[in-house]
């Protein structure tokens, strides 16, 4: 599985992709609504997760990881978060289709349920976007906010390392020693400087 989900179960580690808006686990189909897109879902791509090529049904596998946001606030509230978990809000709730305020909304409601969750004294949380609109110098989409609400954070302060999203996959091989996929994730440089004494 060329994935980093096969690195995670190599060690024996839990994961879960917990989308909001999903209409079923593991749904490779947009939801009526559009507010669920499956191209904002990375791990229903992957074959060798959902047990079918597109279509079809999903494996037990992905419905058992590729799961409704709804399982991560109950996962949440339980104490029982998996080693990691991968978060995609919906499409008005990630600042992409709807005003910014909205996206704004939606994370200043729920970092602080996290925040102030039982998990979070052994949580690094990222919270990362997907491309930007300006400083294009370097391609790809643009500079992007990524910012790490942690207590293993350093405390105010900003990096000026340019990084790169193969960066932060290396971040997490890195948390987790998982080794990496062989990919550009394999010369990524780790984004250690976030963090008051080294990437635990």
């Amino acid at each position: 599985m060329n994935a980093v989900a096969g690195l995670l179960d190599a060690q024996k580690l839990t994961w879960k992709e917990c989308a909001e808006s999903m209409p079923a686990n593991c749904s490779q189909v947009n939801s009526p609504d559009g507010l669920y897109l499956t191209k904002h879902n990375p791990f229903v791509y992957f074959g060798a997760i959902t047990g079918n090529d597109g279509t079809g049904s999903p494996s037990a596998y992905c419905e058992s990881h590729a799961v409704p946001m709804s399982q991560f606030w109950l996962d949440l509230q339980a104490g029982a978060l998996p080693s990691y978990s991968f978060v995609t809000p919906k499409i008005c709730d990630d600042a992409h289709s709807c005003p910014l305020a909205v996206g704004d909304h939606w994370l200043a409601t729920a970092v602080p349920e996290v925040v102030g969750s039982s998990s979070f004294a052994t949580t690094a949380l990222f919270i990362v976007y997907d491309e930007g609109g300006s400083n294009d110098a370097n391609g790809g989409g643009g500079q992007v906010a990524c910012i790490l609400v942690s207590p293993f954070a350093r405390s105010g302060y900003v990096s000026h390392v340019a990084y790169s999203h193969y960066s932060l996959l290396a971040t997490v091989e890195a948390i987790f020693n998982l080794g990496n996929l062989g990919r550009t994730d394999a010369t990524a440089n780790a984004m250690s400087d976030l963090f008051a004494n080294r990437v635990p």
